[in-house]
């Protein structure tokens, strides 16, 4: 079973990289793209992510709010909030919010994907267990 994941971020040129970015994984299937709030949550919903990526700041403080949400859903996901802005101030709310982590986007490479790829290791493990 692959590990699910769900792209919520308003930047439809990096939804696009990233998925296909993702999508190259083995173990990993990108379930959705959303570019607001509304739409993320409708697609967390239908989609059941395992993996939610986010960006951290959507139009209309719409990523506090989602972040919540999604951990109140019956099987939460994990959350890894997304910025073009490094700060330890964006790294303590995404904390504050639940969140696995927070990542530059321009360390997306070199920082998340063997995070994933260490998810997608431990789904494997649990599943051969």
């Amino acid at each position: 079973m692959p590990l699910k994941i769900l792209l919520i971020d308003n930047n439809r040129v990096f939804l696009s990289a990233v998925s296909q970015l993702l999508g190259a994984l083995q173990g990993a299937l990108v379930v959705g793209q959303a570019h607001d709030s509304d739409e993320a949550l409708a697609l967390a919903q239908h989609t059941q992510p395992d993996l939610v990526l986010m960006e951290l700041a959507l139009p209309n403080a719409g990523s506090p709010e989602l972040a919540r949400t999604l951990r109140q859903m019956p099987h939460p996901p994990r959350i890894v909030f997304l910025s073009m802005h490094s700060s330890d101030l964006y790294s303590d709310i995404s904390s504050d919010l639940g969140a696995e982590s927070f990542v530059d986007k321009a360390e997306f490479v070199v920082k998340l994907l063997p995070a994933i790829e260490a998810l997608i290791a431990e789904r494997q493990a649990a599943v051969a267990a």
